[in-house]
C-alpha cells in the first residue's frame, strides 16, 4: 500500500464521519423545531408559516400583519368546518365502537 495511501483514507474517513454527524445533528434540530411548532398550538404554528414566508420574501410589518390576518381567518375557518365535521366522525366512531 502507498504511502500517501493512508493519509487519504483517513481523510476519506474523516469527511464521512463529518457528513454523518452534520445529517444527524440536522435530523434532530428539525424534530426538534417540527415538535415545538406542533405542540405549541395555532398561534406557534401561524407564527411559524410567517417566520418561514418572511424569511424567504423579506415582508415589511404591513405585510407581515396581513399574512398573520389571513392565517387567523384561515384556522378559524377550518375550525368551523372541523366542528361541523367531528359529529359525523365520532357518531361512525361510536358505532364502530359499538360492535366490538
Amino acid at each position: 500500500m502507498p504511502k500517501n495511501a493512508k493519509a487519504i483514507a483517513g481523510i476519506l474517513l474523516i469527511f464521512i464521519l463529518g457528513v454523518i454527524t452534520g445529517a444527524v445533528v440536522t435530523h434532530l434540530v428539525d424534530q426538534r423545531n417540527f415538535a415545538t411548532v406542533m405542540h405549541g398550538g395555532p398561534r406557534a404554528r401561524e407564527e411559524h408559516i410567517v417566520q418561514q414566508l418572511n424569511k424567504e420574501l423579506l415582508l415589511d410589518s404591513g405585510q407581515l400583519e396581513q399574512v398573520r390576518g389571513i392565517l387567523r381567518e384561515t384556522h378559524a375557518a377550518i375550525r368551523e368546518i372541523r366542528g361541523q365535521i367531528r359529529p359525523r366522525i365520532e357518531a361512525i366512531l361510536d358505532k364502530v365502537s359499538a360492535k366490538y
